[in-house]
């Protein structure tokens, strides 16, 4: 869960296990990875158009806490 999606930072990284992207989000506090991408293209797209609101409900589900 990211805690702070304000100052959270995404890269689009590899893991040296598994297949495909992923994104790494870091909230400065914790880390968190969103994958399942088959192309870095794909995990980049992700960022541009579905991030914010990813993140937004990260935020709303931590203030619920």
């Amino acid at each position: 869960m990211i805690t702070n999606p304000a100052s959270a930072t995404l890269d689009i990284v590899t893991l040296p296990i598994g297949d495909g992207w992923r994104v790494r989000i870091f909230d400065g506090h914790r880390l968190q990875f969103v994958g399942g991408f088959e192309a870095k293209s794909a995990a980049e797209e992700w960022v541009r158009h579905s991030a914010r609101a990813w993140l937004a409900n990260s935020r709303e589900f931590a203030e619920r806490l």
